[in-house]
Protein backbone atom coordinates (compact mmCIF):
# COMPACT_ATOMS: atom_id res chain seq x y z
CA UNK A 1 0.00 0.00 0.00
CA UNK A 2 1.10 3.39 -0.74
CA UNK A 3 1.78 5.51 1.81
CA UNK A 4 -0.15 8.90 2.19
CA UNK A 5 1.25 11.95 4.61
CA UNK A 6 -1.69 13.67 6.16
CA UNK A 7 -2.80 14.88 9.43
CA UNK A 8 -4.11 12.67 12.17
CA UNK A 9 -7.10 15.27 12.70
CA UNK A 10 -9.52 16.50 9.74
CA UNK A 11 -11.36 19.77 10.17
CA UNK A 12 -13.82 20.66 8.47
CA UNK A 13 -12.52 23.53 6.05
CA UNK A 14 -14.90 26.72 5.34
CA UNK A 15 -15.65 26.92 1.85
CA UNK A 16 -13.83 29.67 -0.04
CA UNK A 17 -15.41 32.71 -0.07
CA UNK A 18 -16.99 33.60 -3.11
CA UNK A 19 -15.88 36.74 -5.08
CA UNK A 20 -17.77 39.85 -4.09
CA UNK A 21 -20.75 40.36 -6.59
CA UNK A 22 -20.85 43.20 -8.56
CA UNK A 23 -23.83 45.40 -8.38
CA UNK A 24 -26.52 44.14 -10.02
CA UNK A 25 -27.94 45.80 -12.19
CA UNK A 26 -31.79 46.08 -11.82
CA UNK A 27 -32.88 45.44 -15.51
CA UNK A 28 -33.43 42.14 -16.31
CA UNK A 29 -33.67 41.09 -20.08
CA UNK A 30 -36.74 40.19 -20.96
CA UNK A 31 -36.11 36.85 -22.26
CA UNK A 32 -34.95 35.93 -18.63
CA UNK A 33 -38.61 34.89 -17.71
CA UNK A 34 -39.90 32.95 -14.94
CA UNK A 35 -38.80 29.17 -17.16
CA UNK A 36 -35.62 30.37 -17.33
CA UNK A 37 -35.57 31.50 -13.03
CA UNK A 38 -36.75 28.07 -12.81
CA UNK A 39 -34.29 25.97 -15.01
CA UNK A 40 -31.34 28.24 -13.20
CA UNK A 41 -32.64 27.95 -9.58
CA UNK A 42 -32.96 23.80 -10.02
CA UNK A 43 -29.27 23.55 -11.94
CA UNK A 44 -27.80 25.47 -8.61
CA UNK A 45 -29.93 23.00 -6.34
CA UNK A 46 -28.12 20.45 -8.13
CA UNK A 47 -24.70 21.78 -8.42
CA UNK A 48 -25.33 22.70 -4.57
CA UNK A 49 -26.42 18.77 -3.88
CA UNK A 50 -23.33 18.02 -5.93
CA UNK A 51 -21.09 19.92 -4.17
CA UNK A 52 -22.35 19.04 -0.59
CA UNK A 53 -21.81 15.28 -1.79
CA UNK A 54 -18.35 15.70 -3.28
CA UNK A 55 -17.08 17.58 0.04
CA UNK A 56 -18.51 15.32 2.13
CA UNK A 57 -16.88 12.23 0.36
CA UNK A 58 -13.46 14.06 0.11
CA UNK A 59 -13.59 14.50 3.62
CA UNK A 60 -14.71 10.87 4.22
CA UNK A 61 -11.80 9.11 2.43
CA UNK A 62 -9.58 12.14 4.11
CA UNK A 63 -10.84 10.65 7.29
CA UNK A 64 -9.91 6.92 6.61
CA UNK A 65 -6.51 7.75 5.26
CA UNK A 66 -5.79 9.70 8.51
CA UNK A 67 -7.05 6.55 10.49
CA UNK A 68 -4.62 4.53 8.33
CA UNK A 69 -1.95 6.85 8.89
CA UNK A 70 -2.68 6.88 12.57
CA UNK A 71 -2.70 2.99 12.67
CA UNK A 72 0.61 2.86 10.96
CA UNK A 73 2.50 5.30 13.08
CA UNK A 74 1.08 2.84 15.68
CA UNK A 75 2.77 0.18 13.72
CA UNK A 76 6.09 1.71 13.18
CA UNK A 77 5.92 2.94 16.64
CA UNK A 78 5.33 -0.69 17.83
CA UNK A 79 8.29 -1.65 15.63
CA UNK A 80 10.34 0.33 16.71
CA UNK A 81 10.23 -0.51 20.40
CA UNK A 82 10.89 -4.10 19.42
CA UNK A 83 14.00 -3.37 17.80
CA UNK A 84 15.09 -1.99 20.77
CA UNK A 85 14.07 -5.15 23.00
CA UNK A 86 16.02 -7.00 20.30
CA UNK A 87 19.10 -5.96 21.77
CA UNK A 88 18.23 -8.51 24.20
CA UNK A 89 17.55 -12.24 23.91
CA UNK A 90 13.97 -13.08 21.71
CA UNK A 91 12.05 -14.34 24.56
CA UNK A 92 11.64 -10.84 26.03
CA UNK A 93 10.74 -9.22 22.73
CA UNK A 94 8.02 -12.13 22.68
CA UNK A 95 6.49 -11.02 26.51
CA UNK A 96 6.63 -7.47 25.04
CA UNK A 97 4.50 -8.58 22.28
CA UNK A 98 2.41 -10.69 25.08
CA UNK A 99 1.99 -7.59 26.75
CA UNK A 100 1.23 -5.41 23.87
CA UNK A 101 -1.60 -7.46 22.38
CA UNK A 102 -3.27 -7.57 26.08
CA UNK A 103 -3.15 -4.18 25.91
CA UNK A 104 -4.15 -2.77 22.70
CA UNK A 105 -4.35 -5.97 20.63
CA UNK A 106 -1.40 -5.53 18.87
CA UNK A 107 0.57 -8.23 17.89
CA UNK A 108 3.72 -8.33 17.36
CA UNK A 109 6.32 -11.35 15.93
CA UNK A 110 9.81 -12.17 15.21
CA UNK A 111 10.21 -14.34 12.55
CA UNK A 112 12.67 -15.38 9.75
CA UNK A 113 12.81 -18.35 6.85
CA UNK A 114 15.41 -19.79 8.83
CA UNK A 115 14.15 -20.32 12.21
CA UNK A 116 15.38 -22.12 15.19
CA UNK A 117 12.30 -22.02 17.19
CA UNK A 118 8.95 -23.24 15.77
CA UNK A 119 6.85 -20.25 16.92
CA UNK A 120 8.79 -17.76 15.08
CA UNK A 121 7.95 -19.58 11.65
CA UNK A 122 6.29 -17.10 9.25
CA UNK A 123 3.11 -16.86 8.22
CA UNK A 124 1.86 -16.53 3.92
CA UNK A 125 2.28 -12.97 4.62
CA UNK A 126 5.34 -12.60 6.29
CA UNK A 127 6.70 -15.28 4.35
CA UNK A 128 6.44 -13.04 1.41
CA UNK A 129 7.15 -9.95 2.85
CA UNK A 130 10.61 -11.97 3.82
CA UNK A 131 10.93 -13.08 0.63
CA UNK A 132 10.15 -9.13 -0.94
CA UNK A 133 13.05 -8.00 1.76
CA UNK A 134 15.86 -10.45 -0.29
CA UNK A 135 14.55 -8.56 -3.56
CA UNK A 136 15.65 -5.19 -1.91
CA UNK A 137 12.12 -3.78 -0.78
CA UNK A 138 12.61 -2.29 3.28
CA UNK A 139 9.24 -2.75 4.19
CA UNK A 140 6.02 -4.18 3.76
CA UNK A 141 2.56 -3.25 4.81
CA UNK A 142 -0.80 -3.57 4.25
CA UNK A 143 -4.98 -4.36 5.22
CA UNK A 144 -5.76 -8.06 6.06
CA UNK A 145 -8.27 -9.99 8.00
CA UNK A 146 -7.11 -11.97 11.11
CA UNK A 147 -9.73 -14.34 11.94
CA UNK A 148 -12.76 -11.59 10.41
CA UNK A 149 -11.10 -8.56 11.86
CA UNK A 150 -9.32 -5.95 10.00
CA UNK A 151 -6.02 -5.61 10.76
CA UNK A 152 -3.07 -3.18 9.29
CA UNK A 153 0.46 -5.49 9.44
CA UNK A 154 3.73 -3.96 9.04
CA UNK A 155 7.03 -5.32 8.78
CA UNK A 156 10.92 -4.16 8.32
CA UNK A 157 13.67 -6.73 7.97
CA UNK A 158 16.37 -7.79 10.49
CA UNK A 159 19.82 -7.27 9.04
CA UNK A 160 22.50 -9.46 10.71
CA UNK A 161 25.31 -7.60 12.67
CA UNK A 162 28.34 -8.87 14.06
CA UNK A 163 26.73 -9.17 17.43
CA UNK A 164 24.09 -11.75 16.03
CA UNK A 165 26.43 -14.35 14.38
CA UNK A 166 27.12 -15.70 17.97
CA UNK A 167 23.56 -17.35 17.61
CA UNK A 168 22.59 -17.09 14.39
CA UNK A 169 26.13 -18.09 12.91
CA UNK A 170 25.42 -21.86 12.24
CA UNK A 171 22.81 -20.87 10.04
CA UNK A 172 25.32 -19.37 7.10
CA UNK A 173 24.50 -16.26 7.81
CA UNK A 174 26.95 -13.47 7.58
CA UNK A 175 27.03 -9.96 8.12
CA UNK A 176 24.86 -7.30 6.33
CA UNK A 177 22.11 -10.42 5.35
CA UNK A 178 18.55 -10.47 5.53
CA UNK A 179 18.28 -12.86 8.32
CA UNK A 180 14.48 -12.32 9.12
CA UNK A 181 11.79 -9.23 10.26
CA UNK A 182 9.59 -7.68 12.60
CA UNK A 183 5.64 -8.02 12.02
CA UNK A 184 3.43 -5.89 13.63
CA UNK A 185 -0.16 -6.10 13.14
CA UNK A 186 -2.43 -3.34 14.96
CA UNK A 187 -6.28 -3.74 14.74
CA UNK A 188 -7.94 -1.41 13.15
CA UNK A 189 -11.17 -1.47 14.58
CA UNK A 190 -10.44 1.13 16.98
CA UNK A 191 -9.65 3.39 14.51
CA UNK A 192 -12.79 2.63 11.91
CA UNK A 193 -14.64 3.36 15.40
CA UNK A 194 -13.23 6.67 15.70
CA UNK A 195 -13.19 6.90 12.17
CA UNK A 196 -17.05 6.23 11.94
CA UNK A 197 -18.23 8.79 14.24
CA UNK A 198 -16.38 11.48 13.03
CA UNK A 199 -18.02 10.21 9.37
CA UNK A 200 -21.82 11.18 11.17
CA UNK A 201 -19.96 14.60 12.17
CA UNK A 202 -19.09 14.88 8.75
CA UNK A 203 -22.69 14.06 7.56
CA UNK A 204 -24.59 15.92 9.80
CA UNK A 205 -22.23 19.16 8.99
CA UNK A 206 -22.47 18.75 5.09
CA UNK A 207 -26.30 17.91 5.67
CA UNK A 208 -26.70 21.21 7.37
CA UNK A 209 -24.67 22.95 5.13
CA UNK A 210 -27.00 21.35 2.08
CA UNK A 211 -30.16 22.80 3.69
CA UNK A 212 -28.79 26.02 4.45
CA UNK A 213 -27.57 26.15 1.07
CA UNK A 214 -31.05 24.44 -0.70
CA UNK A 215 -32.88 27.23 1.31
CA UNK A 216 -30.72 30.10 0.43
CA UNK A 217 -31.02 28.89 -3.56
CA UNK A 218 -34.90 28.38 -3.35
CA UNK A 219 -35.18 32.21 -0.98
CA UNK A 220 -33.01 33.85 -3.51
CA UNK A 221 -34.98 32.29 -6.22
CA UNK A 222 -38.33 33.53 -4.65
CA UNK A 223 -36.77 37.09 -4.32
CA UNK A 224 -35.61 36.63 -8.10
CA UNK A 225 -39.03 35.64 -9.06
CA UNK A 226 -40.19 38.54 -7.13
CA UNK A 227 -37.90 40.86 -8.61
CA UNK A 228 -38.02 39.64 -11.88
CA UNK A 229 -41.96 39.85 -11.74
CA UNK A 230 -41.68 43.61 -10.84
CA UNK A 231 -39.26 43.77 -13.54
CA UNK A 232 -41.47 42.08 -15.42
CA UNK A 233 -44.22 44.60 -14.57
CA UNK A 234 -42.24 47.70 -14.76
CA UNK A 235 -41.13 46.92 -18.36
CA UNK A 236 -44.28 46.07 -19.16
CA UNK A 237 -46.06 49.46 -18.08
CA UNK A 238 -42.89 51.17 -19.47
CA UNK A 239 -43.80 49.45 -22.87
CA UNK A 240 -47.30 50.34 -22.48
CA UNK A 241 -46.03 54.04 -21.32
CA UNK A 242 -43.43 54.04 -24.64
CA UNK A 243 -46.95 52.95 -26.66
CA UNK A 244 -49.08 55.42 -24.93
CA UNK A 245 -46.63 57.83 -25.45
CA UNK A 246 -45.92 57.38 -28.94
CA UNK A 247 -49.12 57.30 -30.11
CA UNK A 248 -50.07 60.19 -28.14
CA UNK A 249 -47.21 61.83 -29.81
CA UNK A 250 -48.51 60.73 -33.21
CA UNK A 251 -51.78 60.82 -32.94
CA UNK A 252 -52.01 64.65 -31.22
CA UNK A 253 -53.20 67.44 -33.35
CA UNK A 254 -50.84 69.53 -31.54
CA UNK A 255 -47.61 69.80 -33.09
CA UNK A 256 -45.13 68.09 -31.28
CA UNK A 257 -41.15 68.52 -31.46
CA UNK A 258 -37.76 67.56 -29.79
CA UNK A 259 -35.16 70.08 -30.04
CA UNK A 260 -31.33 70.51 -28.71
CA UNK A 261 -28.74 73.36 -29.36
CA UNK A 262 -28.50 72.59 -32.50
CA UNK A 263 -32.08 73.31 -33.50
CA UNK A 264 -34.72 70.11 -34.29
CA UNK A 265 -34.02 66.40 -34.15
CA UNK A 266 -37.87 64.65 -34.21
CA UNK A 267 -41.26 65.45 -34.65
CA UNK A 268 -44.50 64.30 -34.97
CA UNK A 269 -46.84 63.76 -37.95
CA UNK A 270 -48.80 66.62 -36.97
CA UNK A 271 -45.45 69.30 -36.77
CA UNK A 272 -45.18 67.99 -40.55
CA UNK A 273 -48.82 69.17 -41.49
CA UNK A 274 -48.50 72.48 -38.88
CA UNK A 275 -45.84 73.52 -40.70
CA UNK A 276 -46.39 72.42 -44.26
CA UNK A 277 -43.60 69.72 -44.52
CA UNK A 278 -43.34 66.79 -46.68
CA UNK A 279 -40.98 64.31 -44.08
CA UNK A 280 -39.14 64.80 -41.17
CA UNK A 281 -35.99 65.08 -42.18
CA UNK A 282 -37.46 68.51 -44.04
CA UNK A 283 -38.22 69.78 -40.98
CA UNK A 284 -35.89 68.88 -38.93
CA UNK A 285 -33.26 70.66 -41.22
CA UNK A 286 -34.35 73.78 -40.31
CA UNK A 287 -33.84 75.90 -36.88
CA UNK A 288 -36.89 77.04 -34.76
CA UNK A 289 -36.30 81.48 -36.50
CA UNK A 290 -36.78 79.01 -40.02
CA UNK A 291 -40.16 78.31 -39.43
CA UNK A 292 -40.98 81.92 -38.09
CA UNK A 293 -41.11 85.79 -39.71
CA UNK A 294 -38.26 87.23 -39.18
CA UNK A 295 -39.70 89.92 -36.82
CA UNK A 296 -42.63 89.14 -33.78
CA UNK A 297 -45.57 91.39 -33.61
CA UNK A 298 -44.11 93.37 -30.77
CA UNK A 299 -41.17 94.16 -33.30
CA UNK A 300 -38.44 92.12 -32.17
CA UNK A 301 -36.47 90.15 -34.11
CA UNK A 302 -37.33 86.14 -34.21
CA UNK A 303 -33.99 84.68 -33.84
CA UNK A 304 -32.86 86.92 -30.72
CA UNK A 305 -35.80 85.86 -29.12
CA UNK A 306 -36.40 82.64 -30.46
CA UNK A 307 -32.53 81.49 -28.52
CA UNK A 308 -34.00 84.14 -25.49
CA UNK A 309 -36.99 81.60 -25.42
CA UNK A 310 -35.15 78.71 -25.40
CA UNK A 311 -32.32 79.78 -23.01
CA UNK A 312 -35.20 80.47 -20.62
CA UNK A 313 -36.83 77.15 -20.42
CA UNK A 314 -33.46 75.33 -19.97
CA UNK A 315 -32.76 77.39 -17.04
CA UNK A 316 -36.25 77.53 -15.31
CA UNK A 317 -37.56 73.68 -16.82
CA UNK A 318 -40.01 75.45 -18.61
CA UNK A 319 -41.74 78.22 -21.01
CA UNK A 320 -45.17 78.62 -21.54
CA UNK A 321 -45.62 82.04 -24.56
CA UNK A 322 -47.50 82.82 -27.48
CA UNK A 323 -45.74 82.72 -30.78
CA UNK A 324 -45.72 84.04 -34.73
CA UNK A 325 -44.89 81.07 -36.95
CA UNK A 326 -44.54 80.95 -40.84
CA UNK A 327 -45.80 77.32 -42.95
CA UNK A 328 -42.88 76.44 -44.60
CA UNK A 329 -44.47 75.94 -48.23
CA UNK A 330 -46.80 79.07 -48.08
CA UNK A 331 -45.00 81.32 -46.54
CA UNK A 332 -48.14 82.36 -44.29
CA UNK A 333 -48.10 83.41 -40.91
CA UNK A 334 -49.92 81.94 -37.99
CA UNK A 335 -50.49 82.80 -34.53
CA UNK A 336 -49.45 79.67 -32.30
CA UNK A 337 -49.46 78.55 -28.26
CA UNK A 338 -46.19 76.98 -27.12
CA UNK A 339 -45.03 75.16 -24.31
CA UNK A 340 -41.09 74.46 -24.10
CA UNK A 341 -40.32 71.99 -21.62
CA UNK A 342 -36.95 70.57 -20.58
CA UNK A 343 -36.08 67.00 -20.69
CA UNK A 344 -33.82 64.40 -20.16
CA UNK A 345 -33.09 62.21 -23.42
CA UNK A 346 -30.27 59.66 -23.05
CA UNK A 347 -28.32 61.74 -20.22
CA UNK A 348 -28.81 64.75 -22.63
CA UNK A 349 -31.27 67.80 -21.27
CA UNK A 350 -33.04 68.91 -24.51
CA UNK A 351 -36.77 70.57 -25.75
CA UNK A 352 -39.92 69.11 -25.87
CA UNK A 353 -41.55 71.96 -27.53
CA UNK A 354 -45.88 71.40 -28.05
CA UNK A 355 -46.96 73.79 -30.29
CA UNK A 356 -50.86 74.67 -31.10
CA UNK A 357 -52.31 76.53 -33.71
CA UNK A 358 -54.09 79.50 -32.55
CA UNK A 359 -55.71 80.91 -35.58
CA UNK A 360 -58.99 80.00 -35.00
CA UNK A 361 -58.81 80.77 -31.11
CA UNK A 362 -57.63 84.12 -32.09
CA UNK A 363 -60.49 84.61 -34.35
CA UNK A 364 -62.93 83.84 -31.57
CA UNK A 365 -61.66 85.87 -28.92
CA UNK A 366 -61.77 88.47 -31.88
CA UNK A 367 -65.50 87.55 -32.11
CA UNK A 368 -65.84 87.81 -28.51
CA UNK A 369 -64.51 90.98 -28.18
CA UNK A 370 -66.69 92.20 -30.80
CA UNK A 371 -69.73 90.94 -28.89
CA UNK A 372 -68.71 92.27 -25.93
CA UNK A 373 -68.16 95.42 -27.19
CA UNK A 374 -71.68 95.29 -28.71
CA UNK A 375 -73.27 94.19 -25.69
CA UNK A 376 -71.61 97.13 -23.36
CA UNK A 377 -72.72 99.53 -25.62
CA UNK A 378 -76.46 98.62 -25.59
CA UNK A 379 -75.62 98.06 -21.55
CA UNK A 380 -74.49 101.04 -21.30
CA UNK A 381 -76.83 102.84 -23.55
CA UNK A 382 -80.60 102.01 -22.17
CA UNK A 383 -82.02 103.95 -19.71
CA UNK A 384 -82.81 101.13 -17.25
CA UNK A 385 -80.40 100.13 -14.60
CA UNK A 386 -78.53 96.75 -14.79
CA UNK A 387 -76.75 94.93 -12.42
CA UNK A 388 -75.45 91.52 -11.91
CA UNK A 389 -75.56 89.79 -8.56
CA UNK A 390 -73.79 86.56 -8.53
CA UNK A 391 -74.50 83.53 -6.10
CA UNK A 392 -72.79 84.80 -2.99
CA UNK A 393 -75.20 88.52 -3.52
CA UNK A 394 -72.28 90.41 -4.46
CA UNK A 395 -72.19 92.60 -7.68
CA UNK A 396 -70.52 91.58 -10.63
CA UNK A 397 -71.51 93.98 -13.24
CA UNK A 398 -73.17 97.51 -13.61
CA UNK A 399 -74.53 99.52 -16.01
CA UNK A 400 -73.85 103.09 -15.98
CA UNK A 401 -77.82 103.95 -15.87
CA UNK A 402 -77.94 101.97 -12.83
CA UNK A 403 -74.55 103.31 -10.68
CA UNK A 404 -76.18 107.05 -12.17
CA UNK A 405 -79.29 106.07 -11.00
CA UNK A 406 -77.94 104.97 -7.31
CA UNK A 407 -75.66 107.55 -7.09
CA UNK A 408 -72.25 105.70 -7.43
CA UNK A 409 -69.45 104.81 -9.72
CA UNK A 410 -69.79 101.91 -11.20
CA UNK A 411 -65.87 100.88 -9.92
CA UNK A 412 -67.62 101.56 -6.51
CA UNK A 413 -70.44 99.24 -6.71
CA UNK A 414 -68.47 95.82 -8.15
CA UNK A 415 -68.15 93.30 -5.63
CA UNK A 416 -70.41 95.06 -2.77
CA UNK A 417 -73.08 93.40 -1.58
CA UNK A 418 -76.23 94.42 -3.66
CA UNK A 419 -78.49 94.35 -0.23
CA UNK A 420 -76.64 95.76 2.13
CA UNK A 421 -75.90 98.46 -0.21
CA UNK A 422 -79.14 99.63 -2.21
CA UNK A 423 -81.81 97.32 -0.63
CA UNK A 424 -81.70 97.13 3.27
CA UNK A 425 -84.70 98.95 3.90
CA UNK A 426 -88.25 99.19 3.14
CA UNK A 427 -89.99 102.33 2.23
CA UNK A 428 -91.89 102.85 5.35
CA UNK A 429 -88.36 103.01 6.96
CA UNK A 430 -88.35 99.70 8.25
CA UNK A 431 -85.52 97.34 8.31
CA UNK A 432 -85.56 94.71 5.21
CA UNK A 433 -83.96 91.61 6.28
CA UNK A 434 -81.60 90.02 3.60
CA UNK A 435 -83.85 86.54 4.27
CA UNK A 436 -87.10 88.18 3.05
CA UNK A 437 -85.54 89.30 0.40
CA UNK A 438 -87.16 88.93 -3.27
CA UNK A 439 -83.86 89.32 -5.42
CA UNK A 440 -82.16 86.87 -2.93
CA UNK A 441 -85.30 84.56 -3.11
CA UNK A 442 -84.45 84.06 -7.00
CA UNK A 443 -80.91 83.68 -6.37
CA UNK A 444 -81.86 80.49 -3.86
CA UNK A 445 -85.16 79.15 -6.10
CA UNK A 446 -84.33 80.16 -9.38
CA UNK A 447 -87.80 81.96 -9.69
CA UNK A 448 -88.28 84.83 -12.65
CA UNK A 449 -90.28 87.70 -10.19
CA UNK A 450 -91.05 91.35 -10.97
CA UNK A 451 -92.05 93.34 -8.41
CA UNK A 452 -93.44 97.10 -8.51
CA UNK A 453 -93.41 98.22 -4.93
CA UNK A 454 -90.37 98.64 -3.42
CA UNK A 455 -87.30 101.42 -3.30
CA UNK A 456 -83.69 101.10 -3.89
CA UNK A 457 -81.57 103.54 -1.73
CA UNK A 458 -78.88 105.95 -3.38
CA UNK A 459 -75.66 106.63 -2.05
CA UNK A 460 -77.00 109.60 0.12
CA UNK A 461 -78.93 107.65 2.03
CA UNK A 462 -82.04 108.57 -0.13
CA UNK A 463 -84.09 106.52 -1.63
CA UNK A 464 -86.48 106.30 -5.52
CA UNK A 465 -89.66 103.57 -5.85
CA UNK A 466 -87.89 100.92 -8.59
CA UNK A 467 -89.71 98.80 -10.77
CA UNK A 468 -87.18 95.40 -11.61
CA UNK A 469 -87.36 92.02 -13.30
CA UNK A 470 -85.15 89.70 -11.50
CA UNK A 471 -84.03 86.99 -13.37
CA UNK A 472 -81.17 83.89 -12.92
CA UNK A 473 -78.40 83.00 -15.30
CA UNK A 474 -76.73 79.44 -15.30
CA UNK A 475 -73.51 78.40 -16.92
CA UNK A 476 -73.44 75.82 -20.04
CA UNK A 477 -72.79 73.17 -17.27
CA UNK A 478 -76.45 74.50 -15.67
CA UNK A 479 -75.08 75.78 -12.46
CA UNK A 480 -76.45 78.92 -11.24
CA UNK A 481 -74.11 82.04 -12.18
CA UNK A 482 -76.96 84.56 -9.96
CA UNK A 483 -79.02 86.66 -11.05
CA UNK A 484 -79.47 89.55 -13.48
CA UNK A 485 -81.67 92.47 -11.91
CA UNK A 486 -83.23 95.02 -14.37
CA UNK A 487 -84.96 97.90 -12.73
CA UNK A 488 -85.90 101.02 -13.55
CA UNK A 489 -87.10 104.42 -11.43
CA UNK A 490 -90.88 105.39 -11.66
CA UNK A 491 -91.07 107.85 -9.24
CA UNK A 492 -92.21 110.05 -11.63
CA UNK A 493 -94.79 107.14 -12.86
CA UNK A 494 -95.90 106.92 -9.47
CA UNK A 495 -96.12 111.22 -8.93
CA UNK A 496 -98.52 110.79 -12.24
CA UNK A 497 -100.33 107.92 -11.05
CA UNK A 498 -101.03 109.54 -7.56
CA UNK A 499 -102.45 112.89 -9.30
CA UNK A 500 -104.90 110.48 -12.36
CA UNK A 501 -106.19 109.09 -9.15
CA UNK A 502 -106.64 112.20 -7.92
CA UNK A 503 -108.31 113.45 -10.85
CA UNK A 504 -110.46 110.49 -11.14
CA UNK A 505 -111.49 111.12 -7.30
CA UNK A 506 -112.45 114.23 -8.42
CA UNK A 507 -114.32 113.43 -11.65
CA UNK A 508 -116.08 110.58 -9.41
CA UNK A 509 -117.35 113.11 -7.17
CA UNK A 510 -118.23 115.19 -9.86
CA UNK A 511 -120.00 112.60 -11.43
CA UNK A 512 -121.82 112.04 -8.49
CA UNK A 513 -122.82 115.48 -7.85
CA UNK A 514 -123.92 115.55 -11.89
CA UNK A 515 -126.14 112.26 -10.69
CA UNK A 516 -127.95 114.06 -7.25
CA UNK A 517 -128.81 117.55 -9.25
CA UNK A 518 -130.27 115.86 -12.16
CA UNK A 519 -132.36 113.89 -9.31
CA UNK A 520 -133.11 117.21 -8.04
CA UNK A 521 -133.79 119.01 -10.97
CA UNK A 522 -136.49 116.00 -11.80
CA UNK A 523 -137.99 116.93 -8.41
CA UNK A 524 -137.96 120.36 -9.02
CA UNK A 525 -139.43 120.36 -12.62
CA UNK A 526 -142.19 118.88 -10.74
CA UNK A 527 -142.84 121.16 -8.20
CA UNK A 528 -142.15 123.90 -10.62
CA UNK A 529 -144.66 122.69 -13.20
CA UNK A 530 -147.23 122.56 -10.48
CA UNK A 531 -146.50 125.75 -9.31
CA UNK A 532 -146.65 126.90 -12.38
CA UNK A 533 -150.42 125.44 -12.73
CA UNK A 534 -151.45 126.52 -9.56
CA UNK A 535 -150.12 130.24 -10.76
CA UNK A 536 -152.28 130.11 -13.27
CA UNK A 537 -155.08 129.21 -11.63
CA UNK A 538 -154.99 131.10 -8.43
CA UNK A 539 -152.82 134.33 -9.75
CA UNK A 540 -156.22 135.82 -11.60
CA UNK A 541 -158.00 135.79 -8.56
CA UNK A 542 -155.25 137.34 -6.24
CA UNK A 543 -155.26 140.40 -8.56
CA UNK A 544 -159.31 140.41 -8.63
CA UNK A 545 -158.96 140.86 -5.13
CA UNK A 546 -156.23 143.33 -4.65
CA UNK A 547 -158.42 145.44 -6.87
CA UNK A 548 -162.15 145.46 -5.00
CA UNK A 549 -162.56 147.85 -2.26
CA UNK A 550 -161.50 146.48 1.53
CA UNK A 551 -165.61 146.93 2.20
CA UNK A 552 -166.84 144.63 -0.25
CA UNK A 553 -165.90 141.37 2.01
CA UNK A 554 -164.02 138.40 0.90
CA UNK A 555 -163.84 137.29 -2.77
CA UNK A 556 -166.11 134.42 -3.13
CA UNK A 557 -164.60 131.07 -3.87
CA UNK A 558 -163.74 130.45 -7.28
CA UNK A 559 -165.37 128.38 -9.84
CA UNK A 560 -164.83 124.64 -9.09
Amino acid sequence: MSHIKTAPYISMKQPPTPPKRKHMNSSLPLAFGPRQLRRVTWMFFALWTLAIAASALWNVRLLHNAMLDAAERDARSSFNRDALYLLNINNMTREEHELKAQEDGTLGHITSLKTKNSKNAPDAWETAALRSFEQGRTEAISRVLNQGQPYLRFMKPLVVEAACLQCHGDQGYHKGDIRGGISVAVPLNPYLTLASNRIWHIADTHAGLWVLGALGIFLGARQMRRRLDQQLQAEEALHRSETKFRTLYDSTSDAVMLLDEKGFFDCNQATLAVFGCATREEFCSKHPADVSPPVQPDGTDSLTLASQRIATAMEKGSHHFEWMYKRAGTGETFPADVLLSAVELDGKRVLQAVVRDITRRKELEAQMERLRAEHALVLNSIGEGVHWIDVDGRIKFENPAAAKMLGYKTSELVGKPAHATMHHTRADGAAYPQSECLIYATLRDGVVRRVTDEVFWRKDGSSFAVEYLCTPIYDKNGRSGGSVVIFADITGRKRLEAQLFQSQKLETVGKLAGGVAHEFNSILTAIIGHSELMLRIFLPAIHLSKMRPESAGPPSEPPR
